[in-house]
């Protein structure tokens, strides 16, 4: 909200034709454009990005994740095998 005030405020100094209003309108378009893109990458591009990066590891983790799971007594089994010493 605030970076749109701003943005609305330096609209005076973008469209003035007055005496030396070459040099205020130069610096008016660089305060609103640069406003005006870094909200569009906070507001826009950032989450965007982080729905890409999340879809991506969600499908590298599914791609893993299909080993089986032991149950407690496979586990326990397996202890037993190390603790005799048969190391499978």
């Amino acid at each position: 909200m605030t970076a749109m005030t701003t943005i609305l405020g330096q609209m005076p100094l973008i469209f003035s034709n007055g005496d030396n209003s070459e040099m205020l309108r130069g610096m008016g378009l660089l305060i609103a454009g640069g406003l005006t893109t870094s909200t569009l990458l906070t507001l826009v591009v950032i989450p965007l990005m982080y729905l890409v990066f999340d879809s991506i590891s969600e499908r590298i983790n599914k791609k893993f994740r299909k080993k089986k799971r032991l149950s407690l007594s496979e586990v326990e089994a397996r202890c037993k095998l190390w603790e005799d010493g048969d190391n499978r």
